[in-house]
């Protein structure tokens, strides 16, 4: 999604950086500075480093992972092992640190359901809105191979709908160059 919308940004002349990360297509675009991250950690740093530059818009699509191991190894763990249990841990939420790194920025995040309805996108869609200042939020759901996204303002009414990812960027990026 991040490729889709970094594309369709610089199509309109927007001047676009994209943390990517570990994808299997990597985007190559000569118009998008492209910053390649592989782990949380990583992603963490750099968001640090580049929202110091005050960027105007922030579009947090990445899917960063809600838990992480609460111990790691240094090295391969033996096959040998008849009984393993991994902890894991909860991630900060990265989206909230935006606003207070970068306050005067315009920020969007994004809000991933399985099998949600409309009304049930629209409370998580709040939540994120209190939780991270976001100006808008794309709440979208993926359920049986169909998906269906909503972009929601601060009042979480909706302001744009699609049926598929494509259209979802062209509605965000159509509704950013409207906003600015």
């Amino acid at each position: 999604m991040g490729q889709r919308i970094a594309g369709n940004l610089t199509k309109d002349g927007a001047k676009v950086t994209l943390l990517e990360g570990p994808i299997p297509h990597a985007f190559k675009s000569k118009s998008v500075r492209v910053i390649k991250f592989q782990f949380f950690d990583e992603l963490k740093r750099l968001l640090r480093e580049e929202l110091r530059k005050k960027y105007d818009i922030i579009i947090h699509a990445a899917a960063v992972s809600d838990y992480l191991l609460s111990h790691t190894y240094g090295a391969k763990l033996s096959s040998g092992f008849s009984n393993i249990k991994l902890e894991l841990v909860p991630t900060e939420k990265l989206i909230e640190k935006i606003k207070k790194i970068c306050p005067g920025s315009f920020l969007v995040g994004f809000k991933l359901e399985s099998d949600a309805k409309e009304e049930l996108l629209r409370i998580k869609a709040g939540h994120l809105i209190r939780s991270a200042g976001c100006d808008l939020v794309v709440a979208n759901c993926l359920s049986h191979g169909n998906y269906r996204a909503f972009i929601f303002d601060k009042d979480k009414n909706i302001v744009a709908k699609a049926m598929h990812r494509r259209g979802a960027a062209r509605a965000l990026v159509s509704l950013l160059k409207e906003l600015s």
